[in-house]
């Protein structure tokens, strides 16, 4: 997902470099770690939220529901488990 035209890591300071090669690559590295952080505090905090709730937290960064959905979608296939075990759940409308 993420495209990298420059990483490196400097092991006498310690310091990782990340040069993602378009602001949308930087976009969705935003929204990930949000949804990341998120995740963590309510597993950490034994609460659930549910996408929408979530969504407003951040409107401005996940700017659509959808994006919040494919954030949660992703991360459910990276750590290969589902939004119940990561605290998110899904509320109908109204």
């Amino acid at each position: 997902m993420f495209f990298c035209s420059y990483c490196s890591h400097d092991s006498v300071k310690g310091v990782g470099i990340l040069t993602l090669q378009r602001d949308c690559h930087a976009r969705i590295l935003d929204v990930l770690l949000r949804m990341l952080l998120i995740v963590q505090q309510l597993l950490q905090e034994n609460r659930h939220g549910s996408k929408r709730d979530i969504y407003y937290m951040h409107p401005s960064v996940f700017r659509e529901q959808s994006v919040v959905d494919r954030a949660i979608n992703d991360i459910c296939i990276l750590f290969k488990c589902s939004r119940h075990n990561l605290n998110v759940v899904s509320v109908a409308k109204g």
